[in-house]
């Protein structure tokens, strides 16, 4: 059976540099690019995303 529903659009953030970003890792997970970090500023609780690219 083949899934059709259609994702929901991202809520976007329009962010001003009216805060200095204390970012805290709410979860972590590694992938085959690297590992992946869910960061929340715990000030303004914008969300953002990071790849930490493997070393070789």
């Amino acid at each position: 059976m083949t899934n059709t529903a259609k994702a929901k659009q991202p809520e976007i953030t329009i962010h001003t540099d009216l805060c200095s970003h204390d970012w805290g890792i709410e979860s972590r997970h590694w992938t085959s690019e690297g590992e992946v970090l869910y960061q929340r500023c715990s000030i303004c609780s914008t969300r953002r995303m990071r790849l930490r690219a493997m070393v070789d």
